[in-house]
């Protein structure tokens, strides 16, 4: 009996070490989808766009050149004959390809969840526009030209166009600083816009919000491989109830 509670203890003190285990990989995973991320874009004189995790920036435009080592010339080849291209398979029906990967031929039941799946999509959409903040974006239009008379229109008419801007982003996603303005510039041979842009998002909410709506979808799914195997059609399946109700009755 002793050794029996011994050997318990031993397994029970395992199982505690695992679950310990996978509780701080799981409080670790989300400390880390905790961390704040800012991507940072510019556009004009060049293209810049920068990921900072945290306090790690990661650089992705402009790419950082990296000296390639020359390498020797290797020597010819021998040239191998074409090989004869295979003979090509004619398609199956469309219908047989559904059910060979078990997608089920049930047109009205499939195309519900499928607009119910697209419908999911469209509020994932929605729960990442919400979790996204534009801490900082400025705008600038530089109005240059050589007729003075044309920069001069183009001039008055960035202004509506850099409000109706920040009104239609504010609408979208949520703005803590914008800053547009235009520049007169006579020099310049044409209009030109210039912009910087810093987005903030907590990866933590994303991740929910995708595993979410990926949960509803999966569940929709299973509902129409319920009904594909069981190879009755919605009608039939209602009309047989209302056969098994009316027997029942009688």
């Amino acid at each position: 009996m002793t050794v029996l509670l011994g050997v318990l203890g031993v397994i029970g003190r395992v199982l505690l070490g695992v679950l310990a285990g996978i509780g701080c990989l799981l409080a670790l995973v989300v400390l880390l989808l905790c961390v704040p991320v800012y991507v940072r874009a510019q556009y004009g004189p060049e293209l810049g766009l920068t990921v900072r995790y945290g306090l790690i920036p990661i650089r992705l435009l402009p790419a950082r050149e990296r000296e390639k080592p020359e390498k020797e010339p290797k020597p010819a080849r021998r040239k191998k004959k074409p090989a004869q291209p295979a003979e090509k398979k004619p398609k199956p029906p469309l219908r047989q390809t559904l059910a060979k990967y078990g997608i089920p031929e049930h047109l009205p039941e499939t195309l519900h969840e499928l607009l119910l799946a697209l419908l999911e999509l469209g509020r994932l959409g929605n729960d990442v526009r919400r979790s996204l903040t534009i801490c900082r974006l400025e705008v600038e239009v530089v109005c240059g030209g050589s007729d003075a008379a044309q920069v001069a229109i183009h001039y008055g008419q960035a202004w509506p166009m850099l409000l109706g801007l920040e009104q239609a982003l504010g609408q979208a996603v949520r703005i803590k600083r914008f800053e547009g303005t235009p520049v007169l510039d006579y020099s310049a041979p044409e209009q030109v816009w210039r912009g910087r842009i810093v987005v903030r998002f907590v990866p933590l909410r994303i991740t929910a919000a995708a595993i979410r709506r990926g949960l509803r979808i999966f569940g929709g799914y299973r509902r129409v491989k319920k009904l594909g195997q069981s190879g009755e059609q919605p009608a039939q399946q209602a009309e047989k109830g209302v056969t098994v109700h009316e027997q029942s009755g009688t």
